[in-house]
This record gives C-alpha cells, structure tokens and sequence, in this order.
C-alpha cells in the first residue's frame, strides 16, 4: 500500500472515530436530560447494530423494554438485534412478544419465519410465511422465502410456484428467476433451467452465479463449448470465483484437454485451499494422464481436508487396485456405497446382516449383483468359493444374464434384479458382488484361475454359426456398456 493511501486510511478511521465519539456523546447528552425516554435507548441501540457492537446494542433495547415492556416495535428491534447475532431462539421470543402485543405486526411475522428458516425448522418457516401472504398476498420477498423453504424440503414443484408468485408481484426480481433454474435444473428440465437463467441475466447482467448454473446444465447436456463460454463470462465478472474455475475444469477434462483441466483445478485451489472437489478432480485427471504418484498425493489431500469425502476414498482405492496395494484397495472400494451417486452402483439397501467372509451353514446367503454387466462377469468367478463356506446361495442378477449363468457353479437359487428393491427370495444375510474379493483377500497370487467358468448356451451358439457363415476369425465390438461409469465407452460413431 503507497503512502499516501495509508494516510488517508488513517484518515478515513480518524473520521470514523470522531463520529462514533459524538454520537456517544449525543447520546449520553439525551438521557442526561431525559433518562427515562425509551426511544433514545432505542436510537442508540441501533447505532450500535450498525457498528456491530452487538452485545451493547441488546443491552440497549433492554433498558428500553425496562421503560416500555408493552411497545411491540422494540421487541422486533431486539430480535432483529437477537438475529444478527444468530442468537435464535431469543430472536423468536422477541419477535413472538411483538406478535402477542401486536397481532397484525407483518414485518415481526415475517422476520419470525426467517429465523425458523435459518434455525432449519422448515415446517415453522412455512406455516409463518403463509401467515404473512394473509396478511399481505403481494409480498414478493415472502414468496420467495417460501420458495426456497419448499426447496429446501425437496418439493420442487410447490417452489416453482412460489418464485413464480413472486416474479407476479415483482416481475424484475432476477434472483427468483434464478432460483428456478435451480429447481428446473435438479428436476433435470434443462431447457427450462436455461430459459429462467438467461432471464435473470437479463434483469442483472453482472450475475456471475446465473452464469456458472448455466454452464452447469450446458454441461450436463453435453453441450461443452456452450459451458465453457458461461464459466468464463461468470469468472469475467468475478475474478475470484472458484466454483466457476472447478465447473470449467470439469467441462475441459470431459473434452479430455487435461492440462487445461488441471490450470483449473489449481486456480481454484489458490482461491480456496479447502475446496476438496478440487483436489479429487485433479487427483482423477492425473490418473487419467498416468501420473499415479500426483494422483495419490491429491487424494490424500482431498482426504487431509475432509477425511470422510467418499468419492476420494473410492477413488484412490482404484489407484491402489491398480498399484497392486491391495489389501487398502479393496478396504477403500467399499466406500462406493457411500459416495454421491451410490444408486448407480446398487440402487437398493438392504436391512439384513451383511456377510463378511464367515461359515454360514444352514442361513440363506444372498448375493446381489452390482455396477455394469463387465463387473458382474469378472466377480461370479468368486461365488463357488462363497458357496463352499456354508449354506443356501442366492445370486440376484440381470436379466440379460439370467441365461448365462442358469448354470453356473456355485449358485443354489438364481433370482432376477428386483427394480423395487424387494428380492424374490427370502435370505438371511447379504453381500454385494464385488465385495468378495475383499473378503477374500485378493492379490495377483490368489485371483480365482479356475477357467473357463461361463459358457455359451448351446442353442444360441448353433443359431449364431448359422447366421455367421463367413470363414476366418470372427471379432464382435463393445463401444459401450451401462451408465455405471459413463467413461467407459464412446460414441457409436467412433467405435
């Protein structure tokens, strides 16, 4: 800082100082001539609110209530004063004495339901909300704060209306057309989630969150070069944005332009140190790039930040499968079940005990497949030794390998993949498919080699030798497989 800008620091402050110095001065004049005049304490107690001196200010708007117990405007100032201070549950008394004295009071009623709201009792929020719009059905503010409350509980269409009753009584209000796009983008209403940002853009074009959202839904309609382009505009407008530099280093590793991905990723890192999305996203890029060692160090350091992050534990226990540190590999995988989108592993719970290696004679096992069709092939190799260790084996599987695996060894029961979750037989323990190597402590020494273990059905194989009459090598291509891991295929074009 040049020396002249500390001067007129020290200035500004020396200014500051002086007014707060004859306001208090004022102050004390007044209650000196009239020490039994509630409003000057009230005056003073909002002085003090505006300077953040919060405890002072409360003890104020006490010695008002001591004057005058009965004037309802200087509850609801003590509340307000209360809020600031997020001390909760004394706002919502105050507000509650305003409201006793003054029934009719929309303003206490209205602050009341956004310390439910930030209390986190959405019900009471709600209720106070509704109660405001009786009062008075054209305040714009309150129907958006319902709005968010609905939000906040997942009903999504219930917050559609309110942000549109809002924009009814207030057609400029940007932030509501934003909050729709919100919803629209979780209810995954992508054109209609773009619409409502570009009109909040509109009505306010530095809107740097608009634009980031957008991208974020450009992005999921795989429409890169169109996220890419909001990303940059929100980080024009706010230089120091990290979500926008994480969001575009999502939308440059998609496009495989990793480097770039990575600029990104470190970016927002030096903006927020903490941000462990970062750190898991750069760790993933350099385990795509093969730079393993880089990839483990970002993990354990999105791990550093926050310990019980799933997707980073999931991820570096691929990194130690794949360096053949097995024994913390297969710990780490079952963090799968923990992570954001577990259901695209195994969309089910189950409330039975789950099976952790132990002789279950006479007890039901039930094993449930998981993740693509590849992973299942790969892990049924493990279910005759499951079945060597006790009772009844039930596979749950789909139903496309319902006919492969009618006979293969190892299963008593083979039941298909129940979509709502209820199995078509009765069990008494439980274990995920690919769990099995863990508990059976796979290395590269002890993988089960006991091969072939599937076999064609012979009907399909002579009606496909039929079909396929050409001499020489025949060669059949997978370009894709399920959406369990949307990297692991192409587009049929480039297959």
């Amino acid at each position: 800082m040049k020396s002249q800008e500390v001067e007129n620091k020290k200035q500004t402050e020396s200014n500051g100082d002086r007014y707060t110095s004859d306001l208090e001065s004022a102050f004390q004049k007044a209650l000196a001539t009239d020490p039994a005049n509630p409003i000057i304490y009230c005056r003073q107690g909002e002085v003090l609110k505006e300077q953040g001196r919060l405890n002072e200010s409360i003890g104020c708007y006490q010695q008002a209530l001591a004057l005058q117990p009965d004037l309802a405007e200087i509850h609801y100032d003590l509340g307000n004063t209360y809020h600031c201070q997020k001390t909760y549950a004394n706002a919502i008394r105050c507000y509650q004495k305003a409201l006793e004295l003054k029934p009719d009071f929309l303003e206490a009623y209205y602050n009341l339901a956004n310390t439910y709201m930030d209390q986190g009792d959405l019900e009471a929020a709600i209720s106070h909300y509704q109660h405001v719009l009786v009062l008075h059905p054209g305040y714009a503010d309150a129907h958006f704060n319902l709005g968010i409350a609905h939000f906040e509980q997942g009903k999504f269409d219930d917050a559609v209306a309110a942000y549109q009753k809002a924009l009814e009584f207030k057609p400029d209000m940007a932030k509501a057309y934003y909050n729709m796009g919100l919803v629209f983008h979780m209810q995954k209403k992508r054109k209609e989630a773009v619409s409502c940002y570009q009109k909040a853009i509109q009505l306010k074009s530095a809107f740097p969150e608009a634009y980031n959202n957008m991208g974020n839904t450009f992005q999921d309609q795989k429409k890169h070069q169109e996220a890419i382009a909001c990303f940059q505009k929100a980080l024009d407008i706010k230089p120091d944005y990290a979500d926008a530099y994480y969001n575009l280093g999502k939308s440059l590793y998609d496009q495989s332009r990793y480097p770039d991905a990575i600029a990104c990723y470190q970016k927002a890192l030096r903006i927020n140190p903490n941000y462990h999305k970062a750190c898991n996203n750069m760790a993933k890029t350099y385990q795509d790039m093969r730079e393993i060692q880089k990839a483990i160090f970002w993990f354990q350091k999105a791990l550093q930040i926050k310990p019980n992050y799933a997707e980073a534990r999931f991820n570096l226990a691929t990194v130690y499968l794949l360096t053949e540190n097995f024994k913390a590999g297969w710990k780490g995988y079952e963090w799968r079940f923990k992570r954001s989108q577990w259901k695209r592993t195994y969309p089910h719970r189950h409330s039975k005990p789950r099976w952790s290696g132990e002789n279950f004679a006479g007890r039901r096992l039930f094993v449930h497949s998981e993740q693509g069709i590849g992973d299942i092939l790969q892990f049924v190799r493990y279910l005759p030794w499951v079945k060597a260790r006790g009772g009844t084996v039930i596979f749950e599987t789909k139903k496309p390998l319902m006919g492969l695996f009618k006979d293969l060894s190892g299963i008593d029961e083979l039941v298909m993949f129940s979509t709502d979750g209820n199995p078509a037989a009765e069990f008494d323990l439980y274990v995920p498919l690919a769990s099995l190597p863990g508990i059976f402590e796979t290395t590269l020494e002890n993988i089960p080699t006991e091969v072939p273990y599937l076999f064609a059905d012979r009907e399909k194989s002579a009606l496909w030798k039929e079909r396929l009459t050409a001499k020489g090598l025949k060669v059949g291509l997978v370009w894709a497989g399920t959406d369990t891991d949307p990297q692991a295929g192409m587009p049929f074009g480039m297959a």
